[in-house]
């Protein structure tokens, strides 16, 4: 037995061992008892996405594990640690992490005196947190309800119905004013007529500019536009935050050794996930051995004649890679996800194949397509074995003699919900 095929059997077995144990592990990760089934009903499943925490007093005592539609309203189904009790007053709700923050499943689980719900029951939905929705809906009323104040003030200050002019206002400042001419002629309350009188002059002016739609008063008097572009604003704003409370953030980064040439391959990776279906990944690679291509040369001395000979050489030359470019597109159908873009600055694309409920993954790659050579085609897999770490291994360059290795190493993956914990108890351990 080779030692490149001792080497390989090894690393297969190391990968064969590890998904046996992360399986073990990941089975009971909320409780050494393991998990129960429940389900539960609830209105609004915006931004809730597979392996949504269920917590309960702020920890995580299990998982959402499917989504589905029920009627009219969202079926999830969910596992939660087997050793906590969950009682029939018991109740689920939709929680968000701050205001725009991640969503995730806030379990009540009732009352000690109240019967034991049995493992496949359903759980009542409890009170979801306010939302930007909400918000904006309640905007939206509010300024519904104040340009009917405003249009029924409008109609008071102006007058209503036939053989109104809109100057009954002015009638009753024209009377204030007379009265307050009467009032001057006397001593002793001449000084407050005579502010009366400036203040009658000033609710006039007022009034004018309001009728005239000056001012931002005046405009919602008078142009219904500025209502609806204040609606149109607030509607704007709800479908960004729309979009971006259901985008996830994720950063990798790997590192593994090439085991039969030496050296290694790295990378470090920026992955925009807008929906649970498709993905954008943004990064960098790193080969410092470089790429070694073999070139053969045929010779014939004497052609044509009976002393002809044909003699051949190779030349072997090292490309020194670098750093290479990595932007790719991914779109996932079940437990497949097909990708395809730049990877180590060449065009390619992959597969990439999901089990264990997405803990671990089988991928293939192929790329490089040069004119006279061979392209690069690498089989590897990854196992999470406590997040947010992996394990990382396969063969490299399946395809070229030269460069044909297999690898083993590992890498470390946060989503921005990690990222927020981690800034968080920076932030606590500088105070």
């Amino acid at each position: 037995m080779t030692a490149e095929l001792k080497a390989g059997v090894f690393v297969l077995s190391a990968i064969a061992a590890l998904v046996f144990m992360t399986t073990r592990l990941t089975q009971n990760q909320f409780s050494f008892n393991g998990t129960k089934t429940y389900y539960a009903n609830v209105s609004d499943a915006t931004g809730l996405l597979s392996k949504t925490k269920v917590k309960m007093a702020g920890l995580d005592v299990g998982q959402l594990t499917k989504m589905e539609l029920a009627g009219k309203r969202a079926r999830i189904t969910v596992e939660i640690a087997a050793d906590l009790a969950i009682h029939s007053d018991a109740t689920l709700a939709v929680k968000a992490i701050g205001f725009l923050g991640d969503k995730y499943l806030e379990l009540h689980p009732g009352t000690d005196t109240k019967p034991v719900l049995a493992e496949g029951a359903f759980i009542a939905e409890g009170t979801a947190s306010g939302s930007l929705d909400q918000l904006t809906a309640k905007t939206t009323q509010l300024v519904d309800n104040l340009k009917e104040i405003t249009d029924l003030l409008k109609d008071a200050l102006k007058g209503a119905g036939e053989g109104q002019d809109g100057t009954r206002l002015d009638r009753i400042l024209d009377n204030m004013e007379q009265f307050s001419e009467g009032l001057a002629g006397m001593d002793k309350l001449g000084d407050l007529a005579d502010r009366f009188a400036e203040v009658a002059a000033n609710v006039r002016d007022i009034t004018s500019k309001v009728n005239r739609g000056e001012g931002t008063i005046g405009k919602l008097l008078t142009d219904s536009e500025t209502v609806d572009k204040l609606n149109s604003a607030l509607s704007g704003v709800n479908k960004f935050v729309t979009k971006a409370d259901k985008l996830q953030v994720l950063v990798d980064a790997r590192t593994a050794a090439l085991t039969n040439i030496g050296g290694s391959r790295s990378a470090f990776s920026l992955i925009l996930q807008p929906t649970y279906d498709k993905y954008y990944l943004f990064g960098l690679s790193t080969r410092p051995q470089g790429i070694t291509a073999t070139q053969t040369v045929t010779t014939v001395s004497n052609p044509g004649t009976a002393s002809a000979a044909t003699s051949s050489s190779e030349t072997k030359t090292t490309d020194p890679l670098g750093i290479g470019f990595n932007a790719q597109f991914a779109k996932r159908f079940a437990d497949v996800t097909f990708r395809i873009g730049l990877f180590e600055s060449t065009g390619g694309a992959a597969v990439d194949y999901s089990l264990l409920e997405d803990r671990a993954r089988l991928t293939a790659e192929a790329y490089r397509f040069s004119k006279g050579n061979k392209p690069q085609v690498n089989l590897g897999g990854e196992v999470g074995i406590y997040r947010p770490f992996y394990v990382w291994g396969g063969v490299d360059y399946l395809t070229s003699s030269d460069n044909r290795s297999f690898f083993v190493g590992g890498g470390i993956r946060f989503n921005d919900q990690d990222i927020k914990s981690l800034v968080t108890a920076a932030a606590g351990a500088a105070r």
